[in-house]
């Protein structure tokens, strides 16, 4: 498991603004060693670019340490606005810029409606021979969009400059000079953030970009943890919830799999409550600290009144997220949490057992092992111990499960179990031992087969059932 024992929250995310000059790649490394725009910045921490700007291309560009604020201001979902002065070769007639007004076919499909205008030269743009100055507004974000789609109506782009995104503006700074927002600029631009352009819907559901270090390869890599779920927003997050699987990371340098101990607040709008999974290794304290900041978080994407059940937070443990969520009453929700707690108890002693007699012990205290449903929670819990990596976890109650599934067969009872349970319990530990390496058998022709392939194992079986003493009047423990 990928531990984070304290997971950090930003308190206020850091945004500045840069006039990138042309010649700068909007990356944060480049693999062959051009320049990018953080040589620009002065050190400021880990920032990410807002979005791309071709290397020709200038203007404004945002740098920001919040990977979620990045997401919700570039993905095409959102629609964000952005605004760019366009130097063209010859002069578009009133065809030309109709048809970048109404969207222009380029191989993935047609271009959105965008506001096209010419500038006027009381703008003082500096201008070159056989030119015109265009100004372009868009919200999609395809790669190299405004120069296909100017090439396409026949007029290739000679110098593109962003002006605006969203409520920022370029405003006077020259190219290569940044500045960080004001208090006003951030206000305005995570208040974007939260909205979408189709109908202002506020996106409540919150992932967070954090650095985590694989413990198979010790190589760093980046991940995005889900913090915040809204069941009526994902349910494809509510989905792999369910399955165990929401925090689940694969670390992209060598395939190890794993999950990460984060906490996860989920807001179940229709039954008006949140949910709180703590991670396994914080303290009530921090639990208490990091419910209270994702709960505020959850908040200021409501409007006023906000609803009083924001207010009052249930915990429950992670890997019971998912009966919780399937509950839709309280009474409901501790009917099912006492069932599953028998459940989760039953399958301990199984993983507990050190031998086939500690198997038949566990499924006599707990039947539910023996039933369909049982085997198939089971069932489930290797796969997804396998789904994680934990692949020594699986075999061993892979073991088990082959001793639960030979005794299912054979349609044991409680009471043939106890007669076992005896039998079991008077067989010498080093017999013992050596039948948990031979694996479960359903009959003597398996354990003469299972005993021919190990010779090793058949002659320490006779060495120990020769110390053993014959019962009197009868042969020797060895016999038949």
């Amino acid at each position: 498991m990928f531990r984070v024992s304290c997971f950090v929250f930003r308190v206020s995310c850091f945004v500045l603004i840069l006039n990138k000059p042309p010649g700068y790649i909007s990356t944060a490394h480049d693999p062959w060693g051009r320049p990018t725009v953080l040589d620009l910045v002065s050190p400021q921490g880990r920032l990410y670019p807002v979005g791309r700007l071709d290397a020709e291309s200038e203007g404004l560009l945002l740098l920001t340490n919040d990977g979620t604020l990045t997401h919700r201001l570039t993905h095409p979902r959102y629609q964000r606005e952005k605004e760019y002065l366009v130097l063209v070769r010859g002069r578009p007639d009133e065809t030309a810029l109709s048809q970048l007004r109404r969207g222009v076919d380029l191989e993935e499909g047609r271009t959105a409606p965008a506001q096209v205008s010419r500038v006027s030269r009381k703008e003082g743009l500096e201008n070159q021979p056989g030119s015109t100055w265009l100004r372009m507004v868009i919200h999609e974000d395809r790669k190299r969009q405004i120069r296909r789609v100017c090439a396409a109506v026949g007029h290739p782009v000679r110098r593109l400059i962003r002006v605006r995104m969203g409520p920022l503006r370029l405003g006077a700074l020259k190219p290569g000079q940044w500045r960080p927002l004001t208090g006003q600029e951030l206000d305005e631009l995570t208040a974007m953030a939260l909205t979408t352009n189709k109908g202002g819907e506020m996106t409540r559901s919150y992932a967070e970009t954090t650095t985590l270090n694989c413990p198979d390869c010790g190589q760093p890599f980046e991940a995005g943890i889900w913090l915040i779920v809204d069941t009526g927003e994902r349910a494809d997050l509510v989905a792999r919830i369910r399955e165990g699987t929401l925090h689940a990371v694969t670390c992209p340098h060598c395939g190890h799999r794993g999950e990460v101990d984060a906490p996860l607040l989920v807001h179940d709008a229709t039954h008006r409550r949140l949910l709180f999974a703590p991670p396994q290794s914080t303290t009530q304290e921090q639990d208490r600290q990091m419910a209270g900041q994702l709960a505020a978080r959850l908040a200021e994407t409501f409007l006023y009144p906000r609803p009083a059940y924001l207010g009052q937070i249930q915990a429950v443990p992670a890997p019971l997220l998912g009966l919780a969520l399937e509950a839709k009453d309280p009474a409901a929700w501790q009917a099912a949490l006492e069932e599953r707690l028998q459940d989760l108890a039953a399958v301990q002693a199984l993983i507990a057992a050190d031998s086939p007699a500690g198997v038949m012990q566990a499924v006599r205290e707990h039947p539910f092992l023996l039933s369909d449903e049982g085997l198939a929670f089971i069932r489930q819990s290797i796969e997804k111990a396998r789904q994680m990596g934990q692949e020594d976890m699986a075999g061993h109650i892979e073991a088990r499960y082959e001793v639960l599934q030979q005794l299912h067969q054979l349609g044991a009872t409680p009471e043939q179990l106890a007669a076992l349970a005896q039998v079991a319990a008077a067989i010498p530990p080093e017999v013992q031992d050596i039948l948990t390496e031979l694996g479960p058998v359903s009959s003597s022709e398996e354990l003469e087969e299972k005993l021919r392939r190990r010779p090793d194992l058949r002659q320490r079986l006779e060495a120990a059932l020769e110390k053993l003493p014959s019962p009197a009047g009868g042969r020797g423990a060895g016999g038949e």
